[in-house]
């Protein structure tokens, strides 16, 4: 049976993201042994297919992706990756930089650190995050293995100057595979930086 693991937090976490989608989803190809074809919706790389995606667009491979370089997801879209049965394997130091997105990654393959060191998805909210207001949603797809060190790594924003990851929901259905970093260091299934509280409306501020 599937593992599902929800984190819900309001230092580190929320509620779902939800947007108004006001125009159909298409479904945007990448193909690293391909060039880009704006005609076909083929792109060459999975950062110019997500620069291309708009909201409610599916992402789907049609090849394997090596020494990706580090993705950064800062402006609020929400969008599917469908694996369709190939790999994303990530360059040293180099990531899914999860900021304000919500992303769902769905099919069969594994999202991956070719050199282990932090993880596949390192989690942050913007500076300027609030408790109650709602920036990621991360949805791991059951057929989806996530490895690295730390493959779902939280932190709080290092420029922030209240050190928090106001809400974020992880949702995962698929596979965690912690291994150990390039150092031999083990690692975790879920890092999470910091303490994890719950606040209901009736919480205190404090």
């Amino acid at each position: 049976m599937a593992a599902i693991i929800a984190v819900i937090v309001a230092v580190f976490g929320c509620t779902a993201i939800t947007t108004d989608n006001s125009e159909a989803a298409s479904t945007i190809y990448v193909d690293a042994n391909a060039t880009d074809d704006q005609t076909t919706n083929t792109y060459s790389t999975l950062a110019g297919a997500i620069a291309a995606a708009t909201d409610g667009d599916v992402i789907t491979l049609k090849s394997d992706i090596t020494n990706c370089p580090k993705i950064e997801l800062d402006n609020g879209k929400e969008f599917t990756i469908d694996l369709n049965s190939f790999d994303i394997t990530f360059a040293q130091n180099a990531y899914f930089h999860v900021v304000n997105a919500s992303l769902t990654i769905t099919g069969n393959g594994t999202v991956k650190e070719g050199s282990p060191y932090y993880g596949p998805f390192l989690i942050n909210t913007p500076t300027d995050a609030v408790k109650g207001q709602e920036y990621i949603s991360l949805t791991i797809g059951e057929n989806v293995t996530v490895e690295g060190w730390a493959p779902i790594f939280i932190d709080f924003n290092d420029e922030s100057l209240v050190k928090n990851a106001y809400g974020v929901t992880i949702d995962i259905y698929g596979t965690l595979n912690s291994v150990n970093d390039y150092t031999g260091a083990a690692g975790h299934g879920i890092y999470l930086n910091g303490t994890c509280l719950l606040y209901t409306s009736d919480a205190a501020d404090d």
